[in-house]
């Protein structure tokens, strides 16, 4: 059941008793223990404890223990690890990661987990995925929410316990919004589905589209929809296009404004059991119209806060919608090295955008996403 997983930087390897002299180096700040409990290990009782794990099964059998130390690719460092614990009656795995503190900030917890739960989506005896996470312990939560896991209303031994859904869809108004404003919410598992995305008659040209130096806006929708899957793909997402109209072509009177029902309507098939994000409508009234329609519709969507719309009109929730407080994600290097360049492979958009909003596509610009959740 063990292998070994690989990402961009790292390598998992399954865990070894020999593992103890390094990872006691790795384990031994006081500040990892803050938000779990316990205090660094000494080697004897490192060592003792993988001695256990590394049977891979609990005395009486009803559990299977999975546990990988994680590493750096090239040198071999050890920075920290993974586990799973998977439940034989019910197939629920509980998963943890803890990396070491002078390897955080760095993005290799959230890369390391994500191996470790799409190695576990392949395993047939697993049937549900969940951790277990202090309300206190905000980047574990963060971690987890940037892997699709929802928080639930269970606790187990004081900790809150999250489940890992199988969809999360992310709604964007344009072939590009998700991309800019909720990147980090973009991987495996996730659609984005964008709802003004049709095409307009053969024909039309709009003042925007002619910047891009199109001749017909029916070509340059086509090329900005290559564009968005190409951007897209490179997060693992799925992107799905809808074939409302963008306020442009209503304009000038060649598309019919989408109804609220029929975006609704539309959206139906692609909505999960999982969480559901829908822009907050700063600054862009194609915005608000497809977020008061999804609203309508499942009322405890999720808002993401617009860019680059909120450089200019800041980072507030709109006048009228209910009062929520902002979760705000600081992007981490690779994460935001990612972002960046698939923002740029928007071709046809991003110098008109940059006209408009300054050189944002910058870590300033661009490294800081906010969402608003029901309840918070």
């Amino acid at each position: 059941m063990w292998a070994v997983l690989t990402t961009a930087r790292l390598v998992l390897e399954p865990l070894t008793v020999a593992a103890a002299g390094e990872m006691v180096a790795v384990l031994a700040d006081p500040e990892l223990y803050g938000h779990t409990g316990g205090e660094p290990p000494s080697l004897a009782t490192l060592a003792e404890r993988y001695g256990r794990q590394v049977t891979g099964a609990s005395a009486d059998g009803t559990e299977r223990w999975l546990n990988w130390i994680v590493r750096v690719r090239g040198s071999g460092e050890a920075v920290g690890y993974v586990q799973a614990t998977v439940t034989v009656a019910s197939g629920e795995a509980e998963v943890a990661w803890v990396i070491g503190k002078a390897f955080q900030g760095r993005g290799y917890a959230t890369e390391a987990a994500r191996a470790l739960v799409g190695w576990l989506k392949g395993v047939p005896e697993v049937t549900r995925i969940a951790a277990h996470i202090g309300r206190a312990n905000v980047p574990s939560q963060a971690v987890a929410r940037r892997l699709g896991f929802v928080e639930t209303a269970d606790e187990v031994d004081g900790e809150v316990v999250w489940e890992q859904r199988q969809t999360r869809v992310v709604v964007s108004t344009h072939l590009d919004d998700a991309v800019l404003s909720a990147y980090s919410l973009l991987a495996p598992g996730t659609t984005v589905v964008t709802v003004l995305a049709g095409f307009p008659p053969a024909g039309t040209i709009t003042a925007w589209d002619r910047l891009t130096g199109a001749t017909d806006s029916r070509d340059c929708v086509a090329a900005r929809r290559v564009e968005d899957s190409a951007a897209i793909a490179r997060s693992g997402a799925r992107a799905v296009h809808l074939d409302f109209a963008d306020e442009q072509y209503v304009d000038i009177g060649v598309m019919p404004a989408p109804a609220p029902a029929d975006v609704a309507e539309a959206l139906r098939p692609h909505v999960g059991d999982g969480e559901l994000y829908v822009p907050a409508g700063i600054g862009n009234t194609d915005h608000v119209r497809v977020r008061d329609a999804v609203l309508a519709a499942w009322p405890d969507a999720v808002l993401y806060a617009d860019l680059p719309y909120t450089l200019r009109d800041g980072w507030e929730l709109p006048a009228g919608l209910p009062r929520r407080a902002p979760i705000d994600e600081t992007l981490e290097e690779p994460v935001l090295a990612a972002k960046l360049a698939a923002v740029r492979a928007y071709a046809t958009q991003v110098s008109h955008l940059v006209s408009l909003f300054g050189d944002f596509v910058t870590a300033d610009g661009l490294g800081r996403e906010r969402t608003w959740r029901p309840g918070a």
